[in-house]
Parts: C-alpha cells; structure tokens; sequence
C-alpha cells in the first residue's frame, strides 16, 4: 500500500459525514451516508494515478445525485478487487445487514470497476448492476479470450468468493451493461452474461471507448441515474444513442478507429465531410495522424 496521504482527506470526510474508512491490505473501504438508497462503486483502473485529493470513483456524480456512497479503492497496484481482505472485509458489512438498511443498493463501475460491480452483486441480493464495458473475470480458466491484463490477474487471487462476475449478476434485480456488441474483448464478456436480468446498451463502433464518448457527449449523466433506479430501458438508450452519433465526441472515436484499421480513405472522406459540415470542429490532430498513418501504409 502506498501513497496514503493522497487518501486521506477522503477517508475524513467519510468520517465527517457520519460514515467510516476501512484500511485494508490493498483496498480501502470510505462510506458516505446521504439517503436510503446505496451506490457501491469499484474505482477503475486508472483511480490509483489520480492527483490528491484521490476520492471513491463517482464520489461528486453520487453526491450530486444525493445517495449514500460506499466506495471500494483501490490503494496499491490494480488486482481487479481480488483480495482475501477486501472480500472478508465486504462479507462482514453483508453479515451485520449493512446493505438490508437500504431501499435500493446499486453496485456501479467501469471496466475494472464494472467487474467488481459484477462480482460483488451477491452482498445485496436483488440490487441493480450498471457496469461500463465490464469484465467478467480474469481467470483465464474460464474466459481464456481475455489477455489484455496480465500484470493485474498475477497480483489477484482468483479462488474463493465473488470471483466470476457472472455468477454475481445471476443474484441482482437488473444487470446494465454498456459495451460496444462488435469489440470482441469486450462483447464476449456480455456474451458470458446472456440472462433475463441484462440490459445490454449497445454501443457499436466505441469499443472500450464507450463511456467516454457518452461522457463527452454528455449522454452519461443522463444514463447513469436512470439505470441506478432501474427505469431505463434499451430501446430508450437507443433513441438517445441515435442522437450522439452526430456528436463530436462519437465523430473522433469513428476516425481514429477508420485511421487504426488501415480505413485510410474513408477516413479522408469522412474528415471531410465532417469539417464541411462543423466548420468550428478543430480536427487538426486527426488529419495529422491520417497524414502519418497514411505515408507509413504507402511506404510498407
């Protein structure tokens, strides 16, 4: 565990709102009590290289929004949440009826975060799942098509409880899942996800980019609180993703992906037609990579 300081002005306003921190091994544990409904969120894996001060992944969106926040924090390097002391420390709140004081529990995050949110489900029995482009698991016993994160899966342990984000999201009430259905890494985890409970939101085209390009496209704020109380559907995210596909955000995702799969002229065309057409869009960046792109293609 290191660089604590940059934890510490969190785990005191936990403690200033009537909440608590728990220290653990590599995790710490920050609750902030607000209402009768809970988000548990799992920080992503970019958390750790945050500036101080670092707080639970969500922490303003949550408390703008006014629910109680258990965030899970990731302290030292990435293990995907697969710690004997995390999980002992999360069965015992289970125990005690920690999450039975809420109305609603939601567990909530992204990638890394969204595994967790996967995994962790069974502490609240019935709750709701919102996990952005997930994993499942890391073990490649059991998802031998996941190899982009070796380094975290040999610092995890991946037996004992709430290891396979699947089996977590059998026990919740609605499993949300953003991710892109034509990126493989990602789509074969949703894939492994296939019951009554999913609400795929699908993203095509975005890979793991997805909820980044909502969040720029400002769809994410909209999104989020209406999948926490359950109520929205995939044919409503549809509609408002239709609407993002003229955005900015969504235009630079599609031609940066055109660019790294060799698309060379239809990302020409396509960086025309969209500087035709939003004259005030500064796409200079990309002309220069599809410049670069481009001369490399030609000289190999």
């Amino acid at each position: 565990m290191d660089d604590l300081e940059k934890y510490v002005e969190a785990g005191s306003a936990a403690k200033n709102s009537g909440g608590f921190t728990k220290w653990l091994t590599k995790h710490a544990v920050m609750f902030y009590p607000r209402s009768k409904r809970l988000v548990v969120t799992f920080d992503s894996m970019k958390s750790r290289d945050a500036i101080a001060p670092v707080y639970p992944w969500g922490y303003n969106f949550v408390a703008k929004h006014g629910w109680s926040h258990l965030g899970i924090m990731m302290v030292d390097r990435n293990d995907w949440f697969r710690h004997p002391s995390l999980w002992a420390c999360l069965d015992r709140f289970r125990k005690k009826g920690f999450f039975e004081q809420f109305d609603e529990v939601v567990f909530y995050g992204s990638s890394m975060g969204g595994y967790g949110a996967l995994a962790y489900a069974p502490l609240s029995p019935g709750a709701t799942v919102v996990a952005l482009t997930p994993q499942t698991s890391l073990d490649p016993r059991i998802v031998p098509f996941e190899t982009r994160f070796p380094a975290p899966f040999s610092r995890g342990i991946w037996t004992g409880p709430y290891a396979d984000g699947v089996a977590g999201a059998a026990s919740a009430k609605k499993v949300y899942v953003l991710a892109d259905p034509f990126f493989a890494p990602d789509a074969q985890h949703v894939m492994r996800l296939q019951t009554d409970n999913l609400i795929w939101l699908k993203t095509p085209h975005l890979k793991n980019q997805a909820a980044n390009v909502l969040k720029n496209g400002k769809l994410l704020s909209t999104i989020v609180p209406d999948a926490w109380g359950g109520t929205l559907t995939a044919q409503s995210f549809d509609k408002q993703f239709d609407a993002l596909r003229l955005s900015k955000p969504f235009a630079r995702v599609l031609i940066h992906s055109a660019i790294d799969a060799g698309h060379y002229a239809l990302a020409e065309r396509a960086l025309d037609a969209i500087s035709e057409a939003h004259p005030k869009w500064a796409f200079s960046p990309l002309h220069e990579k599809l410049q670069s792109a481009a001369g490399d293609g030609q000289r190999h």
